[in-house]
Formats: C-alpha cells, structure tokens, sequence
C-alpha cells in the first residue's frame, strides 16, 4: 500500500474518523475485502491506491482499540450511504484493474505497426478501422486489404516484416510469448528475424501450421490449399487434417491441401520472363493465359525513371497477374536510363526513390535491370545497384532486384 498519496490518506482518514459507525464499518473485513482484492491487483502493477491505504490503517486502529471508544457491547446503525460508497469504490477498483489487465494481454510484444497502401482495413472487435498511413497493432487485430492494396506488418527492435498482399485476410495473435500469425485467405511474403529459442513464430492457413525460426518465404492460401515457397532458411510445414509434416528448405516449395495425400518437395521455378507491352497492359486477360501457356512465370513493363507516369491499368494488370500466381515487376533499362547525364550518386537517388515508390505504388514483386553489363563489369554494376537493394530492403522489404545477362557470352 505504499504507493498511496499521503495527502488524498490524511484527508480521507480524518473524515472516516469523525463517524464512530464509519469507523465500524470501515474496519469490517468483509466490507473492504473487495477493495483490498482490487488493491492488491494494482498494487502489483504499481498503481497507487490512497483508499486501501487509509482502510488498512482504520482497521489497524480498531484492533489495536487507538481510535474507537470502549463500548464493545453497543450495536451501531449501519450508514447505507458509506456501505454505498464503499462498495462502489471497490467495484470501481475492480474495473480499473481488469482494465488495466486487459489492456496489457492485448499489446503485441514487441510492439506491431502496419504500413497500409490502399483500401486496408483493421478489424478490432466489432469495429472496422480504415487505415491511411502507419497504424498500431493489438492481440487479436484482423488485417483486411481490398484491391489493389498492401499492407505491411514489422515488429519493433527486430527485423521481421510480414508483407500481405491485395485480397488477403490477416489475424494477428501471441501466445505465450511467441508470434502468432492466421492467414484466412489471400498471399503474405515475409522475412522473419532468428526468434527467440524455444518461442519461433506460428503461421496458420486453414490447411497448414508453419513453424518459422528465421526465414525468408512466401506463403498464399485459397480453396484448393496452402503454398510454401521458402527462399532463405527454412520452414516446418504441418497439414492439420493429419499432422503430416515436412521441413522445406530453402529453394523448395511445397502445397499442401486438405486430401490426405502424400506431398513432395519441389524446386522454386526459376524467373521466365514476359514483357508486355502498353496495348497489353489494357487487356491482361489474354496475355495472361499466353504466359501461363508459354510456362511464362514473370511478367516485366517497362518503367521510366525520367517520371511518365505508367498507365492506369497497371495496377489491374498487376492484381490480375498476382491472381493467376503469376509475378510482376518493373523493367528498367539501366543503358536508356544513364542517358539522364548525372553522376553516380545522382542516378543511385534517382533508382532508390523512383523504384520505392513505384514498387509500392503497384504492388510489384520487384526490379529486372536490363542491359546492365552493356559497356561495364560486374564490379562496376555492383557499385551501382547495391545501395539500391539496400534501401529498397530498408523500405520496401521483400522486393527482388535481379540484373539480366546479355546473351552473347563474350560481351
């Protein structure tokens, strides 16, 4: 009780001193011991508590025989207003530390923002929070993106970031002290830092539980099941119809569904580049299932960093490639580009904003440099782009960067 304020105690003690049925009434053990059940919830969450304080006095006094006067044989009139307002203080203590314990099992830690692009939603409860910008994450929160969006889930002092994309529903959770994550529907890319021993972080499909220690994966869940694809580390994947479990390394991936069938490893596909052109962007449909027929797995549009805009209907485009399982990313012609006359530094900056923003603006899997070795070597390109994948690591976690050969071995 020692974090009481001594004033608001000398005040509330001298009048409760001043009613001999007060006195009585404040020292019965089961009027108070609400209160004092109260008191000491928040006493254990340093929550200072002047009213326990000054009753445990009053009750010390009256066992001692300090304060009452000696008429052990005399029945005093109970005060209903003082039984009142006790049991309404204890009540209000009682509120004040379910609250406060509520309050605390709700907190992810360590603490979760997310980063929202577009139409994402949080759902808390009963209520539906739009989200523009960053905004805190609690237990239980629900992450909802609509088309075209993306949000974008880190952990302070860590570097783990869960990227969820278009059409994707999110439940956050923890559980004794580990990350709990339930993907319902849609796709997530992640990067999870070493977690710590004994407490990996949890992800959960309606098909499959995946036991992450420290990986890099990406993770999509529909009707027909749950796909792994895991390109660093590696995850401990598990069907709940049946616990059949598999450790999936890294380059490999696995799909799991609900049959109780026998599931096998299979090598990430290699990049199989398509490029469309402004007239294909409009109607992706066809081009779409060109690519699907030609085993195409990536789709590239050329971007320009000298700031035109690209069309409108790349972002469906985009959606639409995401849909069909298919990648997207912006193609940059690194020769055309150079032709921009600024030093290295200028056009690094250049690269670095223009692709952020890009990359988050349309939802793209990442940055296909072409022409990169055209007229220098590989130090040289290295020089250049490696400050570019160190700030779009920083800013857009998960975004690939890959520089294409020329096809002549001897250039």
């Amino acid at each position: 009780m020692n974090n009481a304020d001594p004033e608001d105690s000398a005040s509330l003690l001298d009048e409760i001193r001043r009613s001999d049925a007060a006195r009585v009434e404040a020292a019965n053990d089961r009027v108070v011991d609400g209160l004092l059940r109260a008191s000491a919830a928040l006493s254990s969450a340093g929550k200072p508590d002047t009213a326990a304080d000054v009753l445990g006095q009053i009750r010390a006094e009256h066992r001692g025989g300090a304060v009452l006067p000696d008429r052990p044989e005399r029945r005093f009139a109970v005060n209903p207003v003082f039984v009142r307002s006790l049991a309404a203080l204890a009540a209000g203590l009682l509120v004040v530390a379910g609250l406060w314990w509520v309050s605390e099992s709700l907190v992810i830690k360590p603490p979760a923002t997310v980063e929202a692009s577009g139409d994402v939603v949080i759902r808390r409860g009963q209520r539906a929070i739009p989200v523009a910008g960053t905004a805190r994450l609690y237990n239980r929160d629900t992450l909802e993106t609509g088309r075209d969006a993306r949000a974008v889930v880190r952990y302070a002092g860590e570097h783990t970031f869960v990227n969820l994309r278009a059409d994707s529903r999110l439940k956050l959770d923890r559980r004794q002290g580990a990350k709990r994550l339930f993907l319902e529907s849609g796709s997530l890319l992640a990067d999870v830092a070493p977690q710590p021993a004994g407490r990996p972080m949890v992800v959960e499909t309606p098909q499959a539980s995946l036991r992450v220690e420290g990986t890099q994966f990406r993770l999509r869940s529909d009707a027909s099941g749950s796909q792994l694809q895991v390109t660093d580390g590696k995850v401990s994947m598990t069907r709940l119809s049946d616990l059949y479990a598999l450790e999936v390394p890294a380059g490999c991936s696995l799909a799991l569904g609900r049959t109780r069938i026998p599931a096998h490893l299979l090598p990430i596909e290699q990049a199989v580049f398509g490029h469309l052109r402004s007239d294909q962007i409009s109607e992706p449909g066809q081009s779409l299932r060109l690519a699907q027929a030609l085993a195409v797995n990536t789709l590239t549009y050329e971007v320009s960093l000298g700031g035109v805009k690209p069309p409108d209907r790349l972002k469906q485009a985009v959606t639409a490639a995401h849909s069909a399982g298919l990648r997207f990313f912006a193609r940059v012609d690194i020769q055309s580009a150079r032709r921009l006359n600024m030093s290295q530094a200028e056009f690094t900056g250049l690269l670095q904003n223009r692709l952020a923003s890009l990359v988050e603006e349309y939802d793209l899997d990442g940055v296909y440099f072409a022409n990169a070795l055209i007229g220098q070597d590989e130090s040289q390109v290295v020089s250049l782009l490696n400050p570019v994948y160190q700030y779009m690591a920083e800013t857009q976690p998960g975004t690939a960067l890959l520089v294409g050969y020329p096809s002549d071995p001897n250039t």
